[in-house]
């Protein structure tokens, strides 16, 4: 959170120059911030939006990252709708309701209690458009934001076979039709293998594990067309990726025949990539995040994605032949 960012470079420097005689006051009075992050999936039965408070204070930053109240809102005072409308007109609003039951990681901030919010009962409605309301009834303070949701992916068409060749000297194609309001898609590719230490036991007892392969992401510039969208990459590279991370190892057995690929594919609205984009690392002197957000007196995100997933897919001959026996991936299986 950048706000956060600045509070803690707020804290550290008047610790710097606490020795100095100035009557400078870097402490202004407080403006309550609500930080809200929250993705509607119309794949999911149940949302999930996390809300919590952007903190300043005087004293140790790191220190009051470990107290719940000042991260966290009171869930006595706090109330969080989504509200349905369908060509203007509001339709439906469902009351988001705390959960405590989702662990969170160890981590600057204190990770319990961990509140987040979540829809009671299924309730997107892909032709609709959502609006959050986020409100303190304790200071009266409302924030809110609005989006589109992010469609359905259809099966794309090579993904209709139960078997896939991924031939080791040419381009691997897979093209997908956009989805509504669809505007970065990425695609994630889970190759399954299984191991086990050799042995003379006949009964196998295999590990599975998985390696991903995450290809460059499809920005649509015009999401208003229905062309197809071509994810691809040379098989080479991707057999010689495999290979990198699999070292050859003679006590270890990986059968060919028990690999598969997974599909993963994931569908941002635009709110969503442009927050996405301000947000990955650049290469210049400067680290500056651009403060973006599409919340109406709040800071974060409120927008769409789709994910979905097409697994288990096995490798052809061809395929597991070049696991064999190419220079990329030799004396990895057997």
């Amino acid at each position: 959170m950048k706000h956060l960012k600045n509070t803690l470079l707020v804290i550290l420097f008047t610790q710097l120059f606490a020795g100095c005689d100035n009557d400078l006051d870097v402490i202004d009075d407080y403006k309550e911030t609500p930080v809200i992050y929250g993705l509607l999936n119309l794949s999911d039965s149940i949302q999930y939006i996390r809300v919590q408070k952007a903190y300043l204070g005087v004293g140790n930053a790191l220190l009051m990252a470990q107290y719940s109240d000042s991260i966290y809102y009171d869930t006595a005072f706090t109330q969080l709708y989504l509200e349905e409308f369908i060509n203007g007109i509001s339709k439906d609003t469902d009351t988001l309701v705390p959960d405590f039951s989702i662990s969170k990681d160890e981590g600057l901030f204190v990770n319990s209690p961990h509140v987040i919010y979540r829809t009671p009962t299924e309730f997107l409605n892909s032709q609709a458009q959502y609006k959050l309301i986020f409100n303190n009834k304790k200071s009266g303070k409302t924030v809110t934001g609005t989006t589109k949701l992010v469609g359905k992916l259809l099966t794309p068409p090579i993904l209709g076979l139960n078997e896939i060749d991924i031939p080791v000297d040419n381009t691997f194609s897979i093209k997908i039709t956009p989805v509504a309001n669809g505007k970065i898609y990425g695609l994630q590719i889970f190759f399954n293998y299984a191991e086990e230490k050799k042995s003379n036991n006949p009964i196998h007892n295999y590990e599975y594990k998985s390696i991903s392969y995450i290809l460059p992401n499809i920005v649509n510039n015009n999401t208003s067309s229905i062309q197809p969208l071509t994810f691809s990459f040379f098989g080479g590279d991707f057999y010689s990726y495999i290979g990198s991370r699999l070292p050859i190892d003679t006590s270890i057995s990986r059968p060919a025949q028990l690999t598969s690929l997974d599909f993963k594919f994931t569908i941002g609205a635009e709110d969503f990539y442009i927050y996405y984009s301000i947000n990955q690392p650049n290469n210049s002197i400067t680290q500056n995040i651009p403060d973006f957000t599409n919340l109406v007196d709040g800071k974060g995100i409120f927008s769409s994605r789709n994910k979905r997933t097409f697994p288990n897919y096995k490798l052809k001959s061809n395929s597991i032949s070049t696991l064999l026996n190419s220079t990329y991936t030799y004396g990895r299986f057997e």
